[in-house]
């Protein structure tokens, strides 16, 4: 959820790029489906998604293991998409969808890029 990272930023969607082909085995964008907007993931939703990374030393990841999700933060069974990405394909996600790019279990590189997107005229999500 990109909230944590930009909580005053409602509007505020990503575009995450694949330069090039990425498959699942890659290491390609996973999304927790219904998560933006489902009852199991409301509090997660108001918690999590609504709080700033703890300090600059660590990433604001929900947890290292998106098994642990389920358990520590009670959203039940966690139904995950992804699919092979081609050169030219782009993922544009809401700012609370749970997400993550899953493991690389190749010996390729994986390379995408991320951009956060507002609408012209919106505060600044910064402060």
């Amino acid at each position: 959820m990109d909230r944590v990272y930009l909580p005053r930023a409602d509007r505020l969607l990503t575009a995450w790029i694949p330069l090039g082909r990425v498959t699942t085995s890659d290491g390609a964008m996973t999304v927790a489906v219904g998560s933006h907007r489902s009852a199991p993931f409301a509090a997660l939703r108001s918690s999590y998604g609504r709080t700033k990374p703890a300090d600059g030393t660590r990433g604001g990841w929900i947890a290292d293991d998106p098994n642990d999700i389920e358990t520590l933060h009670g959203t039940g069974k966690i139904e995950w998409a992804s699919a092979d990405f081609e050169p030219g394909d782009v993922c544009v996600l809401g700012v609370d969808l749970l997400h993550m790019t899953s493991n690389n279990t190749t010996d390729r590189w994986r390379i995408s890029c991320d951009t956060r997107w507002l609408p012209v005229g919106s505060r600044s999500p910064f402060y």
